[in-house]
């Protein structure tokens, strides 16, 4: 299989899964509420705190190969502001905390839905495993923010939430669509090291990061419908 067939093979698998078609999405785009919003950013902060542990764990994994070690440290250094404290990633999101009116203890207090924990674990788990699963679900990941982020930008834009909210998910679409790219050429590469097994595999492993973000909302919207 030639790079460019995988490419569009991936985007195809990503694209046409019932996640974009989940009915929180056309919730928040109908009818967009700040309490809506909070639980979101409440949910969406523990997955992207956990960021920089699952890259640093894929670094030190054995199974991932050395010369995936730049582009992992690359993405690693993104999420820590380049050594601006600022820019890190989670103090952007702390904007996002601040302009919902979400305080740090409140943060700090709510508990992770049962689709929270199914990324969380899922992450931790992938990123210790082999190349084909960490590199499959990281790539699956890093594409989804660019996907999802417009939506519930929009969703803050209708709803009148002012704040310093945008610089989170600007950095991170641009940020995550080059660490897709890379992640998905890394995973390319350890695909063709068995081309039998090697490329149902990684879509499978695609498939399992998508169902976990599936669950994500799906707890989100059983939560705001109570």
């Amino acid at each position: 299989m030639q790079y460019s067939t995988f490419k569009q093979q991936f985007e195809r698998v990503v694209l046409s899964h019932p996640l974009w078609r989940h009915p929180w999405f056309t919730l928040i785009r109908k009818s967009p509420s700040i309490p809506l919003l909070r639980r979101w950013a409440i949910q969406a902060g523990m997955i992207d705190e956990l960021f920089v542990e699952i890259l640093s764990t894929l670094l030190v994994n054995a199974n991932i190969p050395a010369s995936s070690h730049c582009a992992i440290r690359r993405n690693l250094n993104d999420e820590l502001g380049n050594g601006r404290r600022v820019e890190e990633h989670f103090q952007l999101f702390r904007s996002v905390l601040r302009s919902l009116n979400i305080s740090e203890a409140t943060y700090r207090r709510q508990p992770a839905l049962p689709g929270t924990k199914a990324i969380l674990y899922g992450l931790r788990n992938a990123v210790q495993g082999d190349s084909i699963r960490a590199f499959a679900v990281m790539a699956s990941e890093e594409f989804i923010c660019p996907r999802e982020f417009p939506r519930l930008m929009q969703a803050l834009v209708d709803v009148g939430v002012s704040g310093q909210w945008h610089p989170y998910f600007t950095v991170h679409c641009e940020a995550d669509t080059e660490h897709a790219a890379d992640l998905l050429q890394h995973l390319y590469e350890e695909c063709c090291k068995d081309r039998v097994h090697r490329f149902d595999r990684a879509f499978t492993c695609v498939e399992e990061d998508l169902n976990w973000n599936l669950c994500f909302y799906e707890s989100l919207l059983l939560v705001s419908l109570r």
